[in-house]
């Protein structure tokens, strides 16, 4: 019986998403600033702005 090949194991790398992103991406503000954000205070203004139903 002939062994199976397949990809290595030692290939395998475990990185997130935040590694991937350096420090100084845009994305990084963009993540800051909508975090920020008080939807309690919108009150439903962002979703008529963005033409969304609820």
């Amino acid at each position: 019986m002939q062994h199976i090949q397949g990809i290595s194991r030692h290939q395998l790398q475990m990185s997130s998403l935040e590694d991937k992103i350096s420090a100084d991406n845009s994305v990084r503000f963009i993540d800051v600033f909508v975090n920020h954000i008080d939807v309690e205070k919108l009150d439903g203004k962002l979703f008529k702005y963005l033409h969304f139903e609820l």
